[in-house]
């Protein structure tokens, strides 16, 4: 399940007059509304109702969907990645010092 929300400080959620922006609620047959007693009580329709000034929240869930393609239905691009030597450092995080591990 995917819900896209930017929650910046520097973007109001509406313009002035303007209505309040829409919530698309990309997902799999939980964000459908699979096991909800009524479409009313899927998970887009109940987050809906938290909003003040109240949102409207599409509900773009598909049964069945691997997360896989529910990024291709929001534009996403699959990321082929390559790995020699066996080795899967992340460059992005600090590795731990000796002193950190004792």
């Amino acid at each position: 399940m995917f819900l896209g929300i930017d929650i910046s400080a520097r973007r109001p959620a509406h313009r002035d007059g303007a209505r309040p922006r829409s919530i698309v609620a990309f997902g799999d047959s939980l964000t459908a509304g699979a096991g909800a007693s009524s479409s009313d009580h899927s998970y887009p329709a109940l987050a809906a109702s938290l909003f003040n000034p109240p949102r409207t929240v599409l509900n773009r869930g598909i049964g069945g969907q691997a997360s896989t393609q529910i990024a291709v239905r929001q534009g996403g691009l699959p990321l082929q990645l390559a790995v020699q030597g066996n080795e899967t450092k992340n460059p992005l995080s600090p590795q731990p010092r000796l002193d950190d591990l004792v």
